[in-house]
């Protein structure tokens, strides 16, 4: 996925496709916390829900 401009998918699909983090530990616990509800399906990135459908972002 190409992602034009910085927004707040950037780092949650970054650091589902490559396992990257930005050096600020707060801010890495912040999108690994985050990135448990997403999941990558092909280049595009879905919200995860227990009692819903996958939901496309």
């Amino acid at each position: 996925m190409v992602i034009q401009e910085e927004d707040w998918r950037s780092h949650i699909i970054r650091y589902l496709q490559k396992d990257e983090l930005p050096h600020d530990k707060g801010e890495a616990v912040k999108i690994k916390r985050l990135a448990a509800r997403y999941t990558m399906v092909g280049d595009k990135l879905y919200r995860r829900g227990f009692s819903s459908p996958m939901l496309l972002c």
